[in-house]
């Protein structure tokens, strides 16, 4: 029985460690998850516009280039002859056009490198955080229960004469809280295992 109860007292007295610095490494996990969100976002949504703004423009040009271009036979039948489109403005039409679509082939390839430059070395590096994240947090969510179940078995120990069903109740909890220890323990030292050498300063 005496055996028990070091036991327990260990268990009692036992921290989860130094939760503020574990809280400070998910929040820096957590912020840098938000920040290469918005950066991939972001950058979509311009890489977007870019390529939106390029081709609409080309796409007016080319419709200039249609209207002001004679259509070969279009005045056959007609009565009323057509009227050619100044020579000057015909070749200012052309060049415009081919200015354009230099400009749009330039414009996508430019922003094709967004994708490899930006886009791609983002979404690697949010997944390669995503796990660690996961595995702090759950980390947190075992501490957290853990605590949970140390607080039951205080409550309950530090009641005076307590009741059969109580103290059927406080062995209940005592054998909960020395899951969740053991729980915790394995989440704690998965997060060792799993977290880069130059964050394991951080853990307690």
């Amino acid at each position: 029985m005496q055996s028990v109860q070091r036991q327990f007292g260990k268990l009692m007295s036992k921290s989860p460690g130094d939760n503020a610095k574990i809280a400070a490494v998910l929040h820096d996990y957590e912020d840098a998850d938000r920040l290469l969100g918005k950066i991939i976002e972001n950058t979509k949504t311009l890489r977007d516009a870019w390529v939106a703004m390029a081709t609409s423009q080309w796409a007016i040009v080319k419709e200039y280039e249609g209207l002001y271009d004679p259509i070969i036979g279009a005045s056959e039948g007609h009565t009323r002859p057509g009227i050619a489109t100044p020579q000057l403005q015909l070749d200012r039409t052309f060049k415009l056009s081919g200015a354009y679509s230099d400009l749009k082939d330039e414009l996508i390839g430019e922003v094709t490198a967004i994708d490899s430059q930006v886009i791609r070395p983002a979404t690697e590096a949010r997944e390669f955080i995503q796990p660690l994240r996961k595995t702090i947090k759950k980390r947190e969510n075992k501490r957290l229960d853990y605590e949970k179940s140390q607080d039951k078995v205080k409550k309950l120990q530090k009641k005076t004469g307590r009741t059969p069903k109580e103290e059927a109740q406080l062995s209940k909890v005592e054998f909960e809280m020395s899951c969740a220890s053991e729980e915790f323990e394995v989440a704690d030292a998965h997060l060792r295992d799993a977290l880069p050498p130059s964050l394991k300063p951080y853990l307690p």
